[in-house]
């Protein structure tokens, strides 16, 4: 049973109560309303307390789910008083969740600092309505999405917030790249223009009463939003905030469904147009399956915050676009949305007296023991002055034993605080959102900082050019496999006098200027220490440098045993195969990370294409099969080793060397040339092991760009799609994969799948095509196929009828290495299939393009 407590009992907190006390799984523990007669209202109709005082209120019920349904401008002074309530799980906020990026930000950031869920009231998605909207859509029943048109009565912050999310939604979660805007607040003008009578009453949402929106989408689709007092409200016998309706028109039809009237669907594929009438009285059903919703969800809430802000930015990218006049382009990371915001972009960022000049801020995950020591290295005994700087301890939650020790024995402490983060770097990157300063200095537990550190600090910022800088580091070796550390560290840190090199952010410590740190996006935590080369490559790419400061010093206590430097070790590469896997790298990044050569191995590894594979091959060996069509048989097996057997093949082949390495180090004679060859192998093979290691352990990734109806570049497609492509390159200004002697693609098809394209680099001629591919689809061979004239597409004919699953149908592709006569003169040594541009679905279709014309008109 989930105890709620309502915040906020105007009409929408009576509607959430109305629907909540008819659930068995939920009781509602209480209510808060400042107004007296507010509350009388309440108790009239139901019979949970009430309080008039929030905090008392919260500690007597101790909810698990806060449902705050108050006007939106007060929402941010709640949150004091929901931070001090453990019982909290869950928070469910009433559209929108802020007024302002800088509300929003707050909002979020105590949700993830308190771990708990959060939920925006966009009951929209639960609408039967707009549910077959978004089949019709994932089904690819329209084709490609052309361009997306919606209207409402409410202005932008009010029923535009539902349109939006919609539009996303249907997009899945499609960034909007820019907006265009413009609208009105002349209320004479505007009564001139409608052709009835009309009442109009302040709303408390942002918004002009009358606006008309273009929203670009990141895939290139326009939306076009028109919300105001200008709105058509073509269902009359709907009152006016249930005049919200929207369009979506495609290559193969279009698609129209109106909130609580009808749902209409005309495409080319079925010769009667779909029509499902929509009762109002279902409308509150979608709040209950909101509700279950809540209830159930298990989602990644980082992932939903960031969605969450980047709607509340294209409002209000919206808002400022319809006031300046101007094309306003919406940042593309979570962490920008805040230049949007210009009360908080540029107001003073001072708590109270003068703002300090530099913010140091000290994690303490790892202090390897000498915690307090680095704690007073930079609070007590910098000679600074100590207006001009601040230190921000950032402890994690279960160290809060270890602040109450040290706070014993030193005294209070400046701006300690303790969060739930997942790891060092979170730690890290949450101190930078709580800086003041204009100036960041990091800098890691087990480093104690000499007494002018932060004055050399200053003098750097205030004399070199630089945007930031890396310090001068002294050792605190406890024996020889620290020394052999430092070692290490010193030759990474000889790289750094070379103007090409980028990876200049180092562990112990490093400053930068703090509007620099924010314009990339800050540390990418989510990916573990990886995340300093990641930040280091955006500086890079974006122009920003680092220089060395020989007068900020710091003393580092390097790794005394094997089970620390595993553990750096291992942070390292797991942040960077979740990188890898997640599909989240900028352009830019694979031209600074690369790609590792242990990484082709990793991708072999496909258990679930290798089950498919496993009745494949009775298929292969049994077919009558060319001469030249025998090496697949090497092929199948090939893959079914790396599949069944990877596990045991990659412990002896990544990581025997590697404790080979360890062990001839632990028994050698310390100190000489042999041990630190041992040592530096180790290190070198541990990268590899943990590489291989961390990408068998991952978790199956979501699969963002599913190949279900669009056309699709083989170069984005997301790599849980993909087996057997080489990495993506370029030719002639055309992207492309090589595909290998046998290659698979996952796709997704429904049973109007008819045929696939796929489509072939246009410049590159073949000329052997004396060997025919084959194809399968799971167990299925595709018998009918033809390559066009140009020899750059091979159209696959599906005459079977699949059905829309949730794993999907695997492409095989196997063939011959084809020959062309770039490859020829190129001396290309890898084994090279087809180079495939694009891969195509397609759906049934009628014979007369007019039909859909007749069907729209009728």
């Amino acid at each position: 049973m989930y105890k709620v407590f309502i915040i906020g009992l105007g009409k929408r907190g009576l509607v959430h109560a109305g629907l909540l006390s008819l659930r068995q799984d939920v009781v509602i523990v209480g209510g808060y309303a400042p107004s007296p007669l507010t509350r009388q209202n309440c108790r009239e109709r139901f019979q949970f307390p009430l309080f008039e005082n929030l905090e008392q209120g919260l500690q007597a019920s101790e909810p698990d789910i806060v449902l705050i349904a108050t006007p939106p401008q007060i929402r941010k002074e709640l949150l004091p008083v929901l931070s001090s309530i453990d019982s909290i799980k869950t928070l469910i906020v009433e559209k929108p969740l802020a007024l302002s990026i800088k509300e929003g930000l707050a909002i979020s950031q105590t949700c993830f600092t308190k771990s708990w869920k959060l939920f925006i009231v966009h009951q929209s998605r639960y609408c039967e309505e707009f549910i077959a909207m978004k089949e019709a859509i994932t089904a690819g029943r329209l084709g490609n999405l052309r361009f997306i048109q919606a209207a409402c009565y409410g202005n932008l912050y009010h029923q535009g917030s539902h349109m939006i999310d919609l539009i996303r939604w249907f997009t899945n979660e499609q960034k909007i790249q820019w907006v265009d805007a413009t609208g009105t607040n002349d209320l004479k003008q505007l009564g001139s223009l409608l052709k009835k009578p009309f009442s109009h009453q302040p709303d408390p949402h942002p918004g002009d009463l009358w606006s008309s929106i273009t929203l670009r989408l990141e895939s290139g689709i326009d939306a076009y939003l028109s919300c105001g007092l200008l709105d058509a409200q073509p269902q009359q016998h709907l009152d006016q905030w249930r005049q919200r309706r929207i369009s979506v028109v495609g290559e193969n039809g279009v698609a129209h469904a109106h909130l609580c009237s009808h749902y209409e669907e005309a495409t080319f594929l079925s010769p009667e147009k779909k029509t499902i009438l929509i009762s109002p009285d279902k409308y509150l059903d979608s709040l209950q399956l909101f509700y279950d919703q809540v209830l159930t969800t298990n989602e990644a809430q980082k992932q939903v915050l960031e969605n969450y802000l980047f709607t509340l930015g294209a409002l209000q990218a919206s808002l400022i676009s319809a006031k300046e006049h101007r094309v306003i382009s919406v940042p593309l990371d979570a962490d920008e949305l805040i230049k949007l915001d210009k009360r908080l972009y540029h107001q003073k960022r001072k708590a109270s007296g003068k703002a300090p000049l530099i913010s140091v801020i000290l994690p303490m995950e790892t202090h390897r023991g000498i915690a307090e020591e680095a704690i007073l290295s930079w609070t007590r005994r910098q000679r600074c002055d100590q207006s001009l700087y601040e230190v921000i301890i950032v402890f994690h939650k279960h160290q809060q034993g270890l602040v109450e020790q040290i706070t014993a024995r030193t005294g209070a402490l400046p701006n300690v605080v303790c969060i739930d983060a997942a790891n060092e770097i979170e730690l890290c990157h949450y101190g930078a959102t709580l800086a003041r300063g204009d100036y960041l200095l990091f800098t890691e537990s087990h480093c104690i900082a000499e007494p002018d550190a932060v004055q050399q600090a200053l003098h750097f910022f205030k004399v070199e050019t630089h945007d930031g800088f890396y310090p001068r580091t002294e050792a605190i070796c406890r024996n020889s496999l620290s020394q052999f550390e430092l070692k290490l560290y010193n030759l990474g840190v000889s790289e750094f006098e070379n103007p090409d090199c980028w990876a200049k952010v180092t562990l112990h410590a490093f400053g930068i200027k703090r509007e620099v740190y924010f314009a990339v996006g800050g540390f990418a935590h989510q990916y573990n220490r990886f995340a300093y080369w990641i930040i280091g490559a955006d500086f890079h790419q974006q122009g920003y440098s680092l220089g060395y400061a020989p007068g900020v010093g710091v003393s580092h206590v390097f790794v005394d045993s094997f089970a620390l430097l595993d553990q750096f070790l291992s942070e390292c590469t797991s942040g960077e195969v979740l990188f890898r896997l997640a599909g989240e790298q900028k352009a830019h990044h694979q031209s600074y990370f690369g790609i590792p050569k242990e990484w082709e191995d990793i991708q072999k590894y496909n258990p679930s294409l290798a089950r498919v594979v496993l009745n494949k091959i009775f298929i292969l060996l049994s077919a009558k099969m060319k001469a030249d069509q025998l090496f697949l048989k090497k092929e199948v097996w090939t893959l079914l080793f790396y599949s069944l057997l990877a596990r045991p093949y990659f412990f002896w082949r990544y990581n025997m060397p590697r404790l080979l390495s360890k062990y001839c180090f632990i028994f050698s004679r310390k100190k000489t040339p042999f041990a630190w060859k041992n040592f530096y192998n180790y290190c070198e093979q541990s990268f590899v092991w943990y590489r291989v290691k961390f990408a068998m352990e991952q978790k199956k990734l979501p699969i963002k760009n599913r190949i279900a109806s669009q056309t699709h570049s083989l170069a984005t497609i997301d790599d849980v799609l993909l087996y057997g492509f080489h990495h993506p390159e370029s030719f002639q200004g055309e992207a492309f994969r090589w595909s290998q002697k046998m290659s698979a693609i996952k796709l997704f098809l429904n049973h109007e799948s008819r045929s696939i394209r796929i489509k072939l680099l246009t410049r590159v001629r073949l000329i052997d095509t004396a060997s025919a591919p084959v194809f399968f689809i799971d167990n299925e061979r595709i018998e009918r196929f033809e390559v066009n004239d140009q020899g750059n597409e091979i159209r696959l004919r599906l005459d079977k009828k699949y059905f829309d699953r949730e794993e999907g149908y695997w492409l095989l592709i196997l063939a011959v290495p084809w020959k062309t006569e770039e490859i020829k003169k190129s001396g290309e040594k890898r084994v090279l299939g087809f180079p495939i541009k694009e891969i195509q679905l397609e759906y049934q279709t009628v014979s007369s393009r007019n039909l859909l014309k007749e069907e729209i008109c009728a």
